[in-house]
């Protein structure tokens, strides 16, 4: 493209979705953080309802909470995790390698209020390949992962931006990795490192398949000492012009109004 520079209105969503504003400042918004336009003086908070939090299906008081509703068994005693809309963990979230498959992980949004840590992300895979490319056998069963499957984590910054999402070990499937900055950063904050990568098998590719977007990746810094280079794979069917949609319904059904109930006799 040479010296031409291109900006978020230049790239549209196969659904046809338009971003209005930039990235950093949508997320913001997005985010709860403030209200990104210049007219307003005071950085006034927007109004919930036009924040993630006003999606929030359930909330938690710690980890321990998240997981016990989150892991459970099947009827057969086969693992799986189900999410299953938006929820908010308070704390920390240290989560153990997730090796079932995608069928038996119904995906959503994890907003924590803390550090994150995930020790990978196998969705039913043993063998990654140490090749750049993915084998065709792993690039189908990647073809094959359905929208409402996936992981999307949030980390939450704090006033320091000193919170970070830590991957421990090499392969991380099916995920969204978001860790913003809260404030503008000075060239010295801008240092830290909001995705630590700390790989088990030092030989391997670390290999991560879904998306990123955190305010600094810092990953020459990072990648400086390992032997093998960080990969990003995009899941194409997250560009699906058909996009899955979900409604959650809440198990409290004084929530709701029903018409043309006839009453119980």
């Amino acid at each position: 493209l040479g010296n031409m520079t291109l900006n978020f209105n230049d790239f549209v969503a196969a659904d046809g979705l338009e971003m209005t504003k930039s990235f950093d400042d949508f997320a913001s918004e997005w985010l709860g953080k403030q209200s990104a336009d210049p007219k307003n003086k005071v950085n006034q908070k927007l109004p919930i309802e036009r924040t993630i939090f006003h999606r929030i299906c359930r909330k938690f008081p710690d980890e321990k909470a998240f997981k016990d509703f989150t892991f459970s068994k099947d009827k057969n005693g086969k693992p799986r995790m189900m999410v299953d809309g938006v929820v908010r963990v308070e704390g920390n979230l240290n989560l153990d390698k997730i090796t079932m498959d995608s069928k038996s992980i119904k995906g959503g949004i994890i907003i924590v209020n803390g550090n994150i840590t995930l020790n990978e992300i196998t969705r039913g895979i043993t063998d990654f390949g140490d090749s750049e490319l993915p084998s065709n056998q792993i690039f189908q069963d990647i073809l094959k992962l359905p929208q409402e499957s996936f992981l999307t984590f949030v980390c939450l910054s704090d006033a320091q931006n000193k919170r970070k999402i830590s991957l421990k070990g090499n392969n991380f499937l099916g995920v969204q990795l978001i860790c913003l900055s809260s404030t503008p950063f000075s060239s010295f904050e801008a240092s830290r490192v909001m995705l630590e990568i700390n790989p088990t098998d030092l030989d391997k590719r670390v290999k991560i398949f879904g998306g990123v977007a955190v305010s600094t990746p810092n990953m020459r810094k990072q990648t400086r000492n390992l032997k093998n280079e960080v990969c990003f794979y995009y899941i194409p069917t997250m560009s699906d012009p058909n996009p899955s949609v979900a409604a959650y319904v809440s198990p409290q059904f004084n929530f709701y109004q029903f018409y043309g109930v006839m009453d119980a006799k």
